[in-house]
């Protein structure tokens, strides 16, 4: 990706996700977006975590439709298929670059896709 093309892409998806404050994750989120996936592990307090793994079909506009699914692979019966605004799941994984490895998706994420709320 050509930087031109990539600083487009940051202007445009910049108004929904903080404006200039957090442009640098927001690049690394926006390439992130173009591997159409991203692997971590979600804690569990005095046990192993458990590895997942998000993958999405890459959105070109913030408001345009994106298909997810979230897969374990210690749990291969546990499995999510969801639809969410490219800039909302964008968002996800700015969050998501932020954490230390083996990264987990932020705590809004996890409450959206139990509770269906932010």
């Amino acid at each position: 990706m050509s930087a031109q093309p990539a600083a487009a892409k940051v202007a445009l998806f910049s108004p929904y996700l903080g404006g200039i404050s957090r442009q640098q994750a927001l690049a690394s989120a926006l390439t992130t977006l173009g591997e159409g996936a991203a692997e971590g592990e979600r804690p569990v307090e005095d046990r192993e975590g458990h590895r997942f793994r998000l993958s999405w079909q890459a959105g070109l506009a913030p408001l345009e439709p994106v298909e997810c699914e979230l897969v374990f692979p210690g749990l291969p019966d546990v499995r999510y298929s969801f639809t969410v605004a490219c800039y909302e799941l964008v968002g996800w994984l700015m969050d998501w670059h932020d954490q230390p490895e083996p990264r987990d998706l932020p705590q809004r994420f996890w409450q959206w896709l139990i509770l269906g709320s932010t």
